[in-house]
Parts: C-alpha cells; structure tokens; sequence
C-alpha cells in the first residue's frame, strides 16, 4: 500500500476510494464490486484507470482475474444498484448488453430517458423501485396515484415510437431471481448475444 492509498480522517485511518474499489473488485462478489463500481464512476470519485492502477499496485493475484472483469463491466450510466445488478443478471443470462438511460423524444417533446433500451430488438426496459411512489423526492408534489398515470401516458408516448416495439418493466425482486428476469425480457422479444 502507497502513502496515496490512506487518507487520515482522525481518529480514522481509511484506503483512498480507489483503493478500496480495487479490494472490492478483488474480494467482493461480481454484482456487488460492480455495483460500488458503477457508483463510484457515476459519482466522479476515481476513474477505470486509477482503479487498475491500484490494481497493479496490490500485489494480490487472487481475484485479479474478476477484478478485471468488474473494470470491464463498470458503466458509470447505471443510475443505481438496482440497475448495475439488472445489468449484470442480463449479462449472465446471455442477452444481448443493453444501451442505458437512452433519451427518447416525440413530437411533442423529451418523453423522457429510459433505463435499458435494446434497439435492435425495440426494447426499453425500466426498473422500477417503490421509492419513486413513496418518498417526497420522487413525488414532487404529486400522489402516488398521479405518479402512476403519468408513468402510464410515458409509456404509451414511447410505444406509439416507430422504433420502439414494447416496453418491459421489472422490480428488485425480478433481478434478484434471474428465472423470472429471463421470462420478462424473452417475452418482450429481447436477443440474445
């Protein structure tokens, strides 16, 4: 470890963050190095560089091979962990790799940008998290019924798009049994690799 791997926040002796990305993508299983990875890219606190870098400078050779596999698969557009494990259960089941927070217009204007879109096969796929129906922040003033109509008229407004064939929707507990991740994006017609 270099004296640019520690950071002194008394009483706490901490590794830099990308040190501590490299031991994660080192240690940690591959969904979740590539989610903090995701996070960390998104956030603007290191860079794949630095953090193969840090990797050259551990001298660990355990993990080293995954490790550089989460820098290959780390996409700082995954807006959230949900979203880097959707993308990391599409990848193990063979699908084709979506293109993520794709904006899509119409008409009338920014229909909005949507999570995962597969062109070839006109796919937009969105995770949907419960907070958005919840939390003050996400509502910004609206019911949670208001919220679901207006999702409800975006998708209509991105299926009426000539290069859009369906939109598929799913929630944590879908990427987190990849049987039933399977079935939806079968369903709606997206590739494989």
């Amino acid at each position: 470890m270099t004296a640019t791997d520690v950071i002194e926040m008394p009483p706490f002796t901490l590794t830099s963050p990308t040190r501590t990305l490299a031991d994660i993508a080192l240690g940690s299983s591959f969904p979740d190095a590539v989610a903090v990875c995701d996070a960390a890219l998104r956030l603007e606190r290191t860079t794949i560089d630095a953090i193969a870098c840090a990797l050259g400078d551990s001298g660990r050779t355990h993990g080293r091979q995954q490790a550089q596999r989460v820098l290959a698969f780390a996409d700082p557009r995954a807006a959230n962990p949900g979203e880097s494990l959707s993308r990391v259960v599409i990848d193990s089941l063979g699908f084709e790799a979506p293109q993520l927070q794709v904006p899509f217009d119409d008409r009338l204007g920014r229909i909005g940008v949507v999570d995962f879109w597969w062109e070839r096969a006109g796919v937009i796929g969105e995770l949907d998290g419960f907070q958005k129906y919840a939390k003050a922040e996400y509502l910004r003033g609206r019911t949670p019924s208001q919220v679901v109509v207006g999702e409800k008229h975006r998708e209509r407004r991105l299926e009426a798009l000539p290069v859009v064939r369906t939109v598929v929707r799913w929630v944590w507990r879908d990427a987190l049994e990849p049987p039933r991740l399977h079935a939806l994006l079968s369903t709606a017609g997206v590739t494989r690799r």
